[in-house]
């Protein structure tokens, strides 16, 4: 990618004292530089920045200028809420991926027994096919997993029975899968698990796919701007869900910066799925908990300003009709 504009590279890598220095010069407070160095030794300044960069004062002109009074231990706190809002989102993310590799499994062998992985079940070319079937008995044959070892021991074939062959794939693999599945009646079946359409269980699912890796490679989450969005609902899914639901900002409304690309719905989505996977889950106010913790402004999160004065998520799901 080419700009005609577009200038040579020239700054000069800084050592971790002159990094300091630079982010002193731009008023951040600092007040223990023991601590900010040995952080800057471990953790990259690039890295670091895209927390900090959410704190400059835009209406300076000329390089980044930090707000008044802004601390690098407030920034540290924005990055260690963002470690933990990971972990947290993943585990849920583990529950959800485990459900729906279990139908996947479940409902292919109920219908096709323990070899549904062939072409006429799917929707795909034969040329597609020939790949996809050379990866399959890739991932089986180069796998050192016991329970691989031992099925080609003792059974002739190149691709594992279903139910061992999804521990070895992708949950974004699976999820394609799904959605190349020729009946619709098992695609039905599978997403009526979740009461959703197929169509909504498989954009729902591709997001959750990209939230996963976001949070696989440890990148920034709490306040990111996120680009592959999930289907907004268009029956009454949830009542909660369809209420709070952020919509995209019509055209000419005024930029609001913390909008459907937000974390919000993403939220919404987990919530759902877990509460028909496990009704009686805590994610949600460990998640509320988390943020108070914090003091986090979750508005950067995409929550709505007034959250904190709806019972949704602020009261027990125990007690929550």
């Amino acid at each position: 990618m080419s700009n005609c504009s577009a200038v040579p590279y020239r700054k000069p890598p800084l050592s971790v004292s002159d990094q300091i220095k630079k982010l002193q010069s731009r008023g951040l407070i600092i007040n223990d530089l023991n601590k900010v160095e040995e952080l800057l030794s471990h953790i990259n300044y690039y890295r670091l920045e895209a927390y900090w960069y959410t704190f400059y004062d835009y209406s300076q002109k000329g390089d980044h200028v930090f707000r008044p009074r802004t601390t690098f231990d407030l920034i540290w706190k924005h990055y260690c809420f963002d470690r933990r809002l990971r972990a947290h989102i993943s585990h849920a993310l583990e529950r959800i991926e485990i459900s729906f590799r279990t139908q996947f499994t479940y409902y292919l062998s109920q219908y096709y027994g323990p070899f549904p992985m062939e072409q006429d079940n799917f929707q795909f070319t034969a040329n597609e096919w020939r790949i996809e079937i050379a990866g399959l008995q890739d991932i089986c044959r180069r796998s050192s997993e016991q329970f691989v070892k031992h099925f080609f021991r003792k059974y002739t074939g190149n691709v594992l029975p279903i139910w061992a062959l999804v521990e070895l794939q992708s949950f974004g693999a699976i999820v394609r899968y799904y959605s190349k599945i020729t009946s619709i009646h098992i695609k039905n079946q599978m997403s009526s698990v979740y009461k959703l359409t197929p169509k909504e269980l498989r954009s729902w699912l591709d997001h959750l796919c990209y939230v996963r890796n976001i949070c696989a490679h440890h990148a920034r989450l709490w306040n990111k701007r996120l680009v592959k969005l999930p289907s907004i609902p268009q029956r009454i899914i949830s009542i909660k869900l369809n209420q709070s639901w952020v919509q995209p900002q019509p055209p000419g409304a005024a930029d609001n910066h913390y909008n459907e690309r937000r974390l919000f719905n993403t939220i919404l989505i987990i919530d759902y799925f877990l509460s028909m996977i496990c009704p009686q889950n805590n994610w949600r106010k460990e998640l509320v908990q988390l943020i108070k913790d914090y003091s986090i402004d979750a508005r950067r999160m995409g929550f709505p300003a007034d959250w904190e004065s709806d019972p949704h998520w602020t009261m027990h799901p125990d007690a929550i009709s």
